[in-house]
């Protein structure tokens, strides 16, 4: 009676294993939350992460323009698109935890990533 307990054990480990591995090579990503703060640049109706205001002002059309603060999601529910420099810095969406990763985070096995959008102002 205790061998085929082992077998299914043996076998339910290994497929444990599997899904480990497996989940270790499948990334995720994370974009930028609505209320996080960002600037608007309301001239070419475009939104400019706190990290890009210096690329944002050699690139940009009008460099004596003001950027002003206000929340992502607003801005994009007012129609507002990434600035095309910024978010090719990945500034609007970051890689993710892998699936294993996301797992042991849930778990409390490992702490939570932190993004840019995470820190205090």
């Amino acid at each position: 009676m205790a061998k085929p307990l082992v077998t299914y054990l043996k076998i339910g480990a290994a497929v444990i294993a599997i899904a480990l591995i497996a989940g270790a090579q499948i990334g995720t990503r994370i974009s930028i939350p609505p209320g996080t703060s960002v600037y608007a640049d309301d001239g070419a109706r475009t939104i400019v992460a706190p990290q890009c205001r210096e690329i944002w002002q050699r690139h940009s059309a009008q460099p004596s323009a003001k950027l002003r603060k206000a929340a992502y999601g607003e801005l994009r529910a007012q129609g507002y698109l990434p600035n095309k420099n910024c978010e090719q810095l990945g500034a609007f969406v970051q890689p993710g935890p892998t699936w294993t990763r996301t797992l042991f985070i849930k778990t409390g096995l490992v702490p939570k990533p932190r993004y840019w959008w995470d820190s205090p102002e």
